[in-house]
C-alpha cells in the first residue's frame, strides 16, 4: 500500500464482487503461449487497442490531452487490476486500522501511516473548503485539519523517505501522529477495526466527489509515468510489464536502484532467459526487502499480473478475461 487512493461509484461495487466472486480460471487466449510475445496485435503501431472491461466510472476524469488512446487504456487497466486488489468500492474504498497505517481511502488506498492521504485531504481543504464544509461536521472538520496542520508542520523538518508498509524498513516519521488521531477519533474500539459511522461516511462521501477524484487520478499520472520509466529498463516490452510496474508503485512505492542493478547481473548470466523468467526475477528481486510477513501477498499480485492469472486475497483471478486484455501485447 504505498500509497493507497479513492474512486468509484458505489453501483459497481457489487458488479466487480460478482466478477470476483464468480471468476474461474480458463486456457489462455488462442494462438498465445505462455513466455511468448505475439505477432502484430493491439498496442502495435496503426493497430487500434480493443476497449477493456472497466468496473471503474472514469466520467468524472479529466484526462490530459497528452496522452494518447494505448496510454488511456493501459492506465484504465492498471486502475482496474491495482485497485481491485486494494478493495471492492473502488473510488469508495475505506479501510481501517488492522495494518496500523490509521486510515486507507479511495481507488489505491493512500493512507495515513504512508504520508500519502494527507497531501490529498490537504489538497481538498485549500481548494475546494466549501465541498468539504459540506461533507464534514464542523467538529469533525476541525479535528481533522488539526491534524493535517501538525502533519505539515512536521514533515519538512524530516528528510527521510517513508517507505511502504511491506518493506523491512519504515522510518521514524510525522506520519505517526496522523496514525494516533485516527486510532483516537474514528473508531469505536482501541484496535481501530470499527468505523465510527460518521467519520466513515464523511470519508465515503468526500471520496466520490468529482473534485476529489480528480485528485486522486492526479496521483494516478504520476505513478503512471513512474511506471513507464521502470518498464522501459526491463527490456520487456508489453503491456503486462507496465501492468506489474504500477502495481509495484501502487503497493510497494519503488522499485530500488540495487534491484535494476541486480538484474542486469541476472541477463548477463542469463542471456536466454524467457520474458516470463524476466519478469519473474523482477518480481523476486522486489520481494526480498518487504517484510516477511507480505511476501506472499506482494508476490501473488505481481505474478498474477505477469501470467495473467493467480491467487490473490482468497480468489483465483484470470485477469485477462475479467478486464479483456491481451497481457502480452506490445507496449
Amino acid at each position: 500500500m504505498r500509497k493507497q487512493s479513492v474512486i468509484l461509484m458505489l453501483s459497481v461495487s457489487n458488479f466487480l464482487f460478482s466478477c470476483a466472486k464468480n471468476e474461474v480460471i480458463s486456457s489462455q487466449a488462442p494462438n498465445q503461449a505462455a513466455g511468448q510475445s505475439p505477432g502484430k496485435s493491439p498496442g502495435s503501431p496503426g493497430v487500434v487497442s480493443p476497449p477493456i472491461h472497466s468496473n471503474i466510472d472514469f466520467s468524472a476524469i479529466v484526462w490530459p490531452s497528452s496522452m494518447n488512446a494505448n496510454d488511456q487504456r493501459a492506465l484504465e487497466l492498471a486502475l482496474n487490476i491495482s485497485g481491485s486488489f486494494e478493495g471492492l468500492e473502488s473510488w469508495t474504498n475505506i479501510t481501517n486500522n488492522f495494518d496500523k497505517q490509521g486510515m486507507s481511502l479511495g481507488l489505491l488506498s493512500q493512507n495515513f501511516g504512508s504520508g500519502t492521504l494527507q497531501p490529498l485531504l490537504i489538497q481538498m481543504r485549500d481548494l475546494h473548503a466549501d465541498e468539504m464544509n459540506k461533507i464534514f461536521s464542523k467538529a469533525h472538520l476541525l479535528s481533522l485539519y488539526a491534524m493535517l496542520a501538525d502533519w505539515e508542520n512536521l514533515r519538512p523538518k524530516f528528510k527521510g523517505k517513508t517507505l511502504s508498509i511491506y518493506d523491512l524498513l519504515v522510518l521514524a516519521s510525522p506520519e505517526h501522529n496522523s496514525v494516533v488521531w485516527a486510532e483516537k477519533n474514528l473508531y469505536s474500539d482501541k484496535a481501530g477495526l470499527k468505523f465510527l459511522p460518521e467519520w466513515k461516511t464523511e470519508f465515503q462521501t468526500l471520496a466520490i466527489t468529482p473534485d476529489y477524484i480528480n485528485l486522486q487520478f492526479g496521483e494516478a499520472l504520476a505513478m503512471h509515468a513512474q511506471a513507464l520509466a521502470y518498464a522501459k529498463q526491463t527490456g520487456v516490452n508489453q503491456l503486462r510489464t507496465y501492468l506489474m510496474m504500477f502495481d509495484i508503485v501502487d503497493q510497494d512505492g519503488d522499485m530500488p536502484d540495487q534491484d535494476f542493478a541486480d538484474y542486469q547481473s541476472f541477463l548477463k548470466a542469463n542471456p536466454n532467459a524467457s520474458d516470463d523468467e524476466r519478469l519473474t526475477e523482477l518480481v523476486d528481486l522486489r520481494v526480498r526487502q518487504v517484510n516477511p510477513i507480505y511476501v506472499e501477498d506482494v508476490r501473488s499480485r505481481k505474478m498474477a499480473i505477469v501470467m495473467g492469472r493467480g491467487l490473490v486475497h482468497t480468489a483465483q483471478r484470470n485477469l485477462e478475461v475479467q478486464y479483456n486484455f491481451n497481457r502480452l501485447e506490445p507496449y
